[in-house]
């Protein structure tokens, strides 16, 4: 039969096409395929509509004269179109028949079929989301009362009356009541001191006004407990959820404290960074100057007074930069014992003569990676303010110790335990408010005239870059004591040459015979001032001098150069690209330049990327012309020593 039927489907001019391919839901023709008066279950299609091919995914594909069961077998398994053909060979109601199959991908399709003949007229849709959102209300409606019950919130419903028609379990834990005792209860009879509160005035208006209310107020019998409430109102009374605000209150209150430190640490960093810049250029002229003028001009007075200042605002641009936690760090191993000893004579200067100190160290090794320059800085300003806690003299107990790790998550991991070095005085000590706030920028109780207030903070932030700790103990007249604690290295229980205490700078290798203007130096910086400074004082020296303001500038000069230069000098953080992919580039060659990294402000990871083959050196802004020449006389030195002992640079 199926040999002599024409696939419907495929005669565009059928007069009912264009309306069935517009309808919204699939509309097929099927003919049940067998012998009249017999049941059948081979059924194929004869005609689906644009919408039907859609939902079942068979547009491009001829369905005429095709197996239903094997474009839609749910279809045929379910039963809809056998029930579709025995209800009309049965002659019973209206012959159609409803149903839903599930299709192969897991949709849910409902149908509807009525036979005309041998054929069946099939309508279907897609109804899987309706399927999806009934079950999902089903759901929710059953769980709804274990919901109310359970919820972490506190949850009432008051009625016209404001009496209490529902009380959840959170609910009656807050009010300290039990729930089934405050049901039909009045609200205000029952808590009447909430009569007075701003309760009463917000649930008064979300009632009168029919609009929900949202307000906090403290609690019943401890006003340091505050409570988040929402009223909404109903046709029956009032919906309200209230909760336990009280940590919020405080954490909001502490993360608008970290926020005013974080933009004083932004604003910290900005200012010594351009303060740096300024002072590198303020030393370096007075360092020409002085040179030119000679010890026997009668303004060298002045001209000492101008730099013994620029002395003094550096060391506070070194303690901003410590407290905003962006100074360069260059750690090293370093065993405590050693470097308390090594300083021992600049802290006993630094106490003045009324104060006795005592040393106390640790029989082993206590090995640590920090910058030791730092460490030194944070020693001696914790000394400083020992000294202003004890104006009529006293003692002061430096010492070094261990301490075991807690394998706590905030350790680092892998933590084998800490260094320690305690700075304990006898001053007059600081009262509980203070203390919170010793380690705050600018903040000082030592009136005026005292030191700028970030002694502390420095010591905070550098120790903190290091990976370490700053707690503080102290009390009104029971002194104060400090402990700085630094995760140990992995060999500091081994008697390591490496953890040494910090020595003076070996003295720069003097330069070969040959004359300094041999030697050719690119200077790079994209400050103006910093770049005409070292230019004029490099070409004084003699050296032979180009400057670029940029990386791509500098690239540009040293290939227009039929010899590499000798030495680049750049700073660290410019725009575009950075003066590590600098050194990178001109160290392609087995005989590009040495390098001296300049920066004044940046923690920046990548200064262990520097090319490993390029002799290379870091100074801090701002430096003075001894220091930096100092740098460039060695790197030059060992740069010629590296090339042969010869000068390649001309």
């Amino acid at each position: 039969m199926s040999g002599q039927t024409a696939p419907i489907e495929e005669d565009p001019a059928l007069p009912f096409r264009s309306i069935i391919d517009a309808a919204d839901d699939g509309v097929a023709i099927i003919e049940a395929v067998g012998t009249a008066g017999e049941a059948t279950d081979h059924y194929e299609w004869r005609f689906v509509n644009r919408r039907g091919r859609q939902i079942l995914e068979v547009d491009g594909i001829a369905l005429g004269g095709t197996d239903v069961e094997l474009t839609a077998p749910g279809l045929v398994r379910h039963g809809i179109l056998q029930n579709c053909a025995l209800s009309a060979r049965a002659g019973s109601g209206d012959g159609e028949v409803h149903g839903k199959w599930l299709s192969s991908d897991g949709r849910v399709l409902a149908a509807r079929a009525r036979m005309f003949g041998p054929f069946m007229i099939l309508t279907f849709r897609d109804v899987t989301l309706a399927e999806q959102l009934e079950r999902s209300e089903r759901t929710t409606r059953l769980r709804l009362g274990d919901i109310l019950a359970s919820i972490s919130d506190g949850f009432i419903v008051l009625d016209a009356d404001w009496r209490f028609s529902y009380v959840n379990v959170e609910a009656g834990r807050l009010l300290r009541r039990s729930p089934d005792r405050l049901l039909g209860c009045n609200l205000w009879e029952e808590l009447p001191h909430l009569g007075s509160s701003a309760f009463h005035q917000n649930l008064h208006r979300a009632s009168a006004d029919g609009v929900a209310v949202a307000f906090e107020s403290p609690g019943e019998l401890d006003s340091e407990v505050w409570y988040s409430v929402r009223a909404y109102p109903s046709d029956v009374g009032l919906t309200i959820y209230f909760r336990d605000v009280t940590v919020e209150r405080h954490v909001a209150m502490q993360a608008a404290e970290v926020e005013r430190v974080n933009s004083l640490v932004t604003l910290a960093g900005g200012v010594a960074h351009d303060f740096n810049n300024l002072l590198t250029v303020l030393n370096g002229h007075a360092a020409i100057l002085a040179e030119r003028l000679g010890p026997a001009h009668p303004g060298m007075p002045q001209l000492e007074a101008i730099r013994s200042s620029a002395g003094r605002a550096e060391g506070l641009t070194r303690q901003l930069l410590a407290y905003s936690q962006h100074q360069m760090v260059l750690p090293t191993p370093v065993d405590l014992n050693l470097l308390v000893d090594a300083v021992r004579g600049q802290l006993l200067d630094r106490a003045g003569a009324g104060i006795t100190i005592d040393f106390e160290f640790e029989e082993d090794p206590v090995t640590v990676d920090v910058d030791h320059r730092q460490l030194v800085q944070c020693l001696l300003d914790l000394v400083d303010n020992a000294h202003d806690a004890m104006p009529n003299g006293g003692r002061l107990t430096i010492g070094v110790s261990r301490a075991p790790g807690s394998g706590a998550r905030s350790e680092p991991p892998g933590t084998l335990g800490f260094g320690v070095i305690c700075v304990s005085d006898e001053g007059v000590g600081m009262s509980e408010e203070i203390r919170t706030r010793a380690t705050e920028p600018f903040f000082t109780h030592g009136g005026t005239g005292h030191r700028t207030g970030l002694g502390l903070s420095a010591a905070d932030g550098m120790v903190k870059q290091a990976g370490g700790r700053l707690d503080l103990e102290s009390a009104s007249g029971a002194g104060t004591v400090v402990r700085i604690t630094l995760p140990l290295c992995a060999d500091s229980c081994a008697d390591s040459a490496a953890a040494e205490a910090p020595a003076a700078e070996a003295p720069a290798a003097e330069l070969p015979d040959e004359r300094p203007d041999e030697a050719s130096i690119l200077v790079v910086d994209d400050n103006a001032s910093i770049r005409d400074l070292l230019a004029r004082l490099l070409s004084d020296q003699g050296y032979v001098v180009e400057a670029a303001a940029d990386c791509a500038s500098a690239i540009e000069r040293a290939s227009a150069r039929a010899r590499p230069f000798d030495l680049l000098i750049t700073d660290v953080l410019m725009p575009g690209q950075t003066g590590f992919e600098l050194a990178e580039v001109l160290a392609a060659s087995s005989t590009g330049p040495a390098v001296l990294f300049m920066s004044g402000f940046t923690d920046h990871p990548e200064l262990s990327r520097a090319p490993a083959a390029t002799l290379h050196a870091f100074i801090t802004k701002p430096f003075s012309a001894t220091e930096i020449l100092g740098q460039v006389r060695r790197l030059l030195a060992e740069q010629a020593v590296m090339r042969g002992g010869t000068n390649d640079a001309g």
